[in-house]
């Protein structure tokens, strides 16, 4: 026999529901998780960058680099810029006795320019801190090869690159054909700004002068330049 004292209790539409508590714990060791990944990602990205810059040699990155090959590997005697100069103006002599006439034809052999570039390119470095590990021309048909690996503590910067020799007011200007720095081939623009940290001078300004001889034309054999003097 149904009670008819009882009663029937229906939920309230209008009664809240009891608060919902947030996992603070979880959620927070979720986004944690989450940005030490974002944070693992980016070191990973700046190290390899780094790494194929070939500013620096970090471990387990190094096997990444590969770096810059010349051509070929110039061995040279270091050439003061005086003794480069003697050097043109006894050629430019040697062929005047010959009775020659102009424009007369001299060959400077890329030893030689490397020589005089090894020797000059201490004062072109931005600041004593710096060191010439190695540099040198590779003279071709098409371009001049110019290669340096240089250094600061343990700072390293290794470039190759490729100029269109052009005569200017007597003097050769370099015109950059191809620049490889580290493992990264930028924009010529971009390159000197970056190699401005080792130089002290734009790459771009630079200028091979063979004193008062009368410059009037150059041309590239491989392994030699030729040299068209009018005095």
């Amino acid at each position: 026999m149904e009670d008819r004292n009882a009663k029937c209790q229906m939920p309230n539409a209008n009664q809240p529901s009891p608060p919902v508590k947030p996992k603070l714990g979880r959620n927070f060791i979720t986004c944690s998780l989450i940005a030490a990944f974002f944070a693992l990602v980016v070191l990973v990205v700046f190290l390899v960058g780094i790494t194929k810059l070939g500013i620096v040699s970090i471990p387990y990155f190094e096997k990444l680099y590969t770096g810059p090959k010349p051509t070929r590997l110039v061995a040279a005697q270091p050439l003061t810029s005086k003794e480069f100069e003697v050097l043109v103006a006894a050629r430019l002599f040697a062929q005047q006795v010959a009775e020659k006439k102009a424009p007369y034809v001299i060959e400077i052999k890329e030893s030689e320019l490397t020589g005089a570039l090894q020797t000059s390119i201490d004062s072109a470095l931005r600041n004593d801190g710096w060191r010439q590990e190695f540099s040198q021309l590779v003279v071709r048909p098409d371009y001049l090869e110019f290669y340096g690996r240089y250094a600061r503590g343990i700072i390293h910067a290794q470039a190759l690159i490729r100029f269109k020799p052009v005569l200017e007011n007597a003097a050769l200007k370099f015109v950059p054909l191809y620049v490889q720095i580290g493992d990264f081939k930028p924009s010529p623009e971009l390159a000197y700004k970056v190699l401005s940290f080792v130089f002290s001078r734009d790459l771009g300004a630079w200028r091979l002068s063979f004193g008062a001889t009368g410059l009037q034309d150059m041309k590239l054999r491989e392994g030699v330049m030729q040299l068209y003097l009018s005095k």
